[in-house]
């Protein structure tokens, strides 16, 4: 009687399977994860383009209501500018902006006092709840972006040039109030990132 010889593998040569199969195992692995970390990636930079869309939006349409209105100080002895790019500390842009939805029909203007700040590496659109503050009253706080390394701004005056600050002194005129009540005819912000570098922007007024 003969007996059948049974082929089969051996010892070795699943050793062998197995290490070639860790080893696509490992590669595949390693695929995936770093498929995983550049959607994450992706995502984020879409986040942070988004915010940053959604910022310059919001002072395009803050420039672009501007009126020369100006308003009285907390104190109601004096008057503060239309428009204030003086930059003292923190504050970077102070306005009068038109266009304030009142969609509950709540009684008040459709004029609305706006503030941007530059405070903890971010740029911040605070507005006041009315136009003529009195002192005591806060404003209302909102971050528009994050990780902000600067903000600059220049203005463009009647004669086309750019300057620094704004309001500035009005040739011939006879009173303050001329003064208070100027716009530019257009804006330039200079907002430097942390991760995107440096974002400049031209906005023009309805001066």
């Amino acid at each position: 009687m003969t007996r059948a010889r049974h082929s089969g593998f051996t010892l070795v040569e699943i050793l062998v399977a197995l290490f070639i199969a860790a080893i696509l195992f490992a590669i595949g692995y390693s695929v995936v994860n770093q498929g995983m970390i550049e959607r994450e990636r992706l995502a984020q930079r879409q986040a942070r383009l988004l915010q940053l869309a959604r910022a310059m939006r919001v002072i395009s349409q803050d420039v672009a209501q501007l009126e020369a209105r100006p308003v009285r100080d907390t104190l109601g002895a004096g008057l503060q500018p239309a428009l204030d790019g003086s930059r003292r500390g923190e504050e970077l842009l102070i306005l009068t902006r038109s266009g304030w939805a009142n969609p509950a029909g709540l009684p008040r203007s459709t004029l609305q006092r706006v503030q941007y700040l530059r405070k903890d590496k971010q740029l911040i659109r605070a507005y006041l709840p009315v136009l003529d503050a009195a002192q005591g009253v806060l404003p209302l706080q909102r971050v528009l972006l994050d990780g902000v390394d600067d903000v600059k701004l220049r203005f463009m005056d009647n004669g086309r040039r750019w300057l620094e600050q704004w309001p500035v002194a009005i040739p011939g005129s006879q009173s303050g109030l001329q003064q208070f009540r100027s716009l530019p005819i257009a804006i330039e912000i200079t907002v430097r990132l942390e991760d995107v570098g440096e974002i400049v922007r031209i906005i023009e007024t309805p001066a």
